[in-house]
């Protein structure tokens, strides 16, 4: 079923709607592929995408994911549950490796979906990840003892490293953190009893700890400009073509964090 992008309609309102089924959405002349490998939050990673303005494949296809221009990997879970669960679904992680790595399409990691990206996890045991930004995923250990884990809920995103990366309150749920080996890859932090990495980019690779499908009009302006943005190859440098940063698709104030209430967690 083909989806076209949504321009006028809120998140929410899309709760009944459809999942897209392996057809193609494009920004501009842009594919974006939603990786299907049975762990990520697939509708609303969808709908958030054709709400600002994408047409979305959703694919466990190795070779729809390879030809895509830009590719998202939802995830929700543990970190040795998602990689094992990519890993099993056949060509899948060669198919990112050949598009990402060789080719440099323009990635998004959500959430666990970032925490792959880091060389080892250790959530249930230790888990190689996909290496492709070398860090380490721990479990978050608030200075206050009395802050809850999961850190589930609104926070600020703080721009890091002077990336232009515009600020704002983002939706969070988790219970670990990815820290990159090299402190540049850090673009945005928040805060839980402790600076934790909010938004990680190298070239091509962004990933975002905070959900940006719920995080109404900040998460909405950062896809946006995700998908708007020239990969480096094209005009783009380090951590280039992620930000909510300065441009028309700016969110360059901080508003009050949204109302919970309906919400409930990912």
């Amino acid at each position: 079923m083909h989806y076209p992008p949504l321009h006028d309609t809120s998140l929410d309102s899309l709760a009944g709607a459809a999942l897209p089924d392996r057809s193609t959405m494009t920004v501009g002349s842009s594919r974006v592929a939603v990786v299907d490998y049975g762990a990520g939050n697939l509708r609303s990673a969808a709908r958030a995408l054709a709400r600002a303005g994408a047409d979305v494949v959703v694919s466990d296809d190795p070779a729809t994911i390879a030809t895509a221009d830009r590719i998202v990997l939802p995830g929700v879970g543990a970190f040795a549950q998602c990689i094992r669960q990519l890993r099993e679904r056949t060509g899948i992680e060669a198919a990112l490796d050949e598009a990402v790595n060789q080719r440099g399409t323009p990635f998004l990691g959500i959430c666990v979906g970032m925490q792959l990206l880091a060389s080892v996890g250790h959530e249930h045991g230790v888990h190689q990840g996909l290496g492709w930004l070398p860090g380490i995923v721990t479990r978050l250990t608030p200075a206050d003892p009395a802050l809850k884990i999961p850190h589930m809920g609104w926070n600020r995103v703080t721009a890091a490293n002077a990336s232009g990366v515009a600020e704002g309150h983002a939706y969070f749920v988790h219970s670990y953190r990815f820290d990159p080996e090299d402190p540049a890859d850090v673009r945005a932090t928040s805060d839980h009893g402790g600076a934790f990495p909010a938004i990680v980019a190298r070239g091509n690779i962004t990933g975002v700890q905070f959900h940006p499908e719920k995080s109404q009009a900040y998460g909405l302006a950062f896809l946006k400009n995700w998908l708007t943005s020239p990969p480096p190859s094209q005009g783009g440098g380090r951590g280039e073509g992620l930000s909510v940063g300065e441009g028309r698709n700016a969110v360059n104030t901080l508003p009050p964090a949204p109302s919970l209430a309906g919400r409930g967690s990912l």
